[in-house]
């Protein structure tokens, strides 16, 4: 809700403060702009972009992978898209993420859709919709690169190739001086992007972290093993993550019994661009990953829609392969996997934050009341707080104390509250936290 929260500081002319609480507001802009001009509050808004654009991301995907097999058919690449656990996991929440990813498919369904006639029309279509996804994700931006470097590969291209290199470098350059010069504290993040491609400094953290892990953790006989544990975990953390996105899809290439027939093989041209995808988003993940050591599952989903083409080949080879009741339970097994986080995970969750917000807005005064979760917060009218502004436990300084806190740890915070605070009320919808109001004695 953070973005809805700045939509609504933009709406009530607290620019300082919005920029304050997100350093790339061009999703809260969006929002602020068609909730002013519709009338229609901020947070059914910000639910139907992200609900759009989700849409365009399906049937923009669905329509690639029949461009991939149309032999298959568009209701197989409907189900796949639908089932993806990649998509799915996201599909129920309002992120700045789900604009940028339609327009990064749309930019590949461009690109391959006038691969046979392209033009400086469709190169600067392509251009403009990259510049879209980086106004919602900065790092959308090193999209451009293989798209870039495959247009111009074109055989027609030759004489298009100095204004397709100009433009795209000037006009590039100066949409990011724009932001740098006059969106305040949109400097910081370009710059902290632009320190992930500092390879020095790179190699000189893990370098020391390796070492760290080599004398403290490891026996001194394998301490110079340090660094190649901490590389191979960081690897790890990749492997794990698309294994996840893209479920039981993973297992299709190793179950086929002859690998892809050449009937079912990918065009060349389409293979070379969704093979370029994701070697440079692959390389952008994994420099993240060791400049920072921090993976959001969500910087992913980008490698794993470029994955998905390769592996939507073998499904159609592997189901012209074999029987059906191998092809019925695999395709049950993605169905739940892919299904789940949208179904089954979150919604007890969303529901006692949203019970426990509208109680504190209906039940507890405007001051005085130490809330530890901003969705809780949002949800309370009282605007969205990052958590890593708040204290996680109970505010010396207020009366009431409104704490979401892990069953597990729900014995302990009330034991610990007994002396100072009286227990006032339990929240609870099924889900694995609850949420706690105390009141200073």
């Amino acid at each position: 809700m953070l973005y809805v929260h700045v939509a609504d500081l933009l709406l009530s002319g607290n620019f300082d403060e919005a920029l304050k609480q997100f350093d790339w507001p061009f999703f809260s802009i969006l929002i602020a702009a068609v909730s002013k001009v519709s009338f229609v509050p901020s947070i059914y808004v910000a639910y139907g972009i992200a609900a759009l654009a989700a849409a365009g991301v399906t049937v923009t995907l669905a329509s690639l992978l029949y461009r991939v097999a149309p032999k298959s058919g568009i209701f197989l690449s409907a189900f796949v898209v639908l089932a993806f656990p990649a998509l799915n996991e996201y599909r129920d929440l309002v992120i700045r993420d789900w604009p940028a990813w339609f327009f990064m498919v749309l930019a590949v369904w461009l690109v391959l859709a006038r691969k046979e006639k392209p033009g400086l029309l469709s190169g600067g279509l392509v251009f403009l919709c990259i510049v879209a996804a980086t106004l919602f994700r900065l790092e959308m931006l090193f999209v451009y690169i293989p798209l870039f470097l495959f247009y111009l590969s074109a055989q027609d291209q030759r004489k298009n190739i100095l204004p397709l290199a100009i433009f795209p470098v000037v006009a590039g350059m100066a949409f990011l001086a724009g932001i740098y010069f006059f969106i305040d504290g949109a400097a910081e993040r370009l710059e902290k992007y632009a320190g992930i491609i500092d390879v020095t400094e790179i190699v000189k953290k893990v370098d020391y972290f390796g070492g760290v892990i080599g004398s403290q953790v490891l026996h001194e006989i394998s301490k110079d093993y340090g660094i190649w544990v901490l590389v191979t975990g960081l690897f790890s953390i990749v492997v794990v993550t698309l294994m996840g996105h893209l479920g039981v899809l993973f297992l299709v290439p190793a179950l086929s019994r002859s690998g892809v027939s050449k009937s079912a093989r990918m065009d060349c041209v389409d293979k070379r661009l969704y093979a370029s995808l994701v070697l440079f988003w692959g390389a952008v993940l994994i420099a993240f990953l060791f400049a920072r050591f921090f993976i959001s599952s969500r910087y992913a989903v980008p490698l794993s829609l470029s994955l998905l083409p390769f592996l939507y080949v073998c499904v159609g080879d592997f189901i012209r392969q074999n029987r059906r009741g191998l092809v019925a339970a695999l395709a049950f097994l993605f169905v739940i996997h892919g299904l789940s986080n949208l179904i089954a995970t979150k919604g007890y969750e969303k529901k006692v934050i949203m019970d426990s917000g509208r109680w504190v807005a209906e039940k507890l005064p405007e001051d005085k009341v130490h809330i530890n979760d901003g969705r809780i917060s949002f949800y309370a009218e009282r605007g969205y707080v990052q958590d890593d502004d708040v204290e996680d436990g109970p505010s010396k300084d207020d009366i009431w104390q409104v704490l979401l806190a892990d069953k597990e740890r729900e014995t302990a915070l009330v034991e610990g509250a007994k002396g100072n605070y009286e227990f006032i009320r339990r929240f609870d919808s099924g889900g694995d936290a609850t949420v706690l109001v105390f009141k200073k004695r």
